[in-house]
């Protein structure tokens, strides 16, 4: 199907970086890049994904999330609040942490299935 206009979809793009720090090549920074660029497209989400993070933050608080909350979130915002189609652009796979490339391939598809 041809896309009509980047105004009609939610953009999202990811470049891995071998050369870069931890975010920059793994699948924690993919996701964590997903969520911002979602909330900054789409303001409103903001308060609605910040009552997930009350809900689900983890009990130890030590300001960090794991992979498995950020999925989550990104799972919430896809089923919950996103109406339009998404576009999404992950560059440079391979030099995402080895052990993640195959974990982030399936949890892409799984949002995806789910959402649509």
């Amino acid at each position: 199907q041809e896309l009509s206009s980047d105004e009609d979809n939610l953009v999202l793009s990811h470049f891995f970086n071998a050369g870069g720090d931890r975010l920059a090549k793994s699948a924690e920074g993919l996701y964590r890049s997903l969520l911002v660029q979602i909330i900054s497209q789409h303001e409103y989400l903001e308060g609605d994904l910040d009552e997930g993070i009350e809900i689900w933050q983890p009990p130890d608080n030590d300001g960090s999330w794991s992979c498995g909350f950020l999925i989550r979130m990104l799972n919430t915002a896809f089923l919950r609040f996103i109406k339009q189609p998404i576009v999404l652009f992950i560059d440079a796979l391979d030099e995402c942490y080895q052990a993640e490339a195959q974990e982030v391939v399936d949890v892409i598809e799984v949002l995806f299935e789910q959402a649509f």
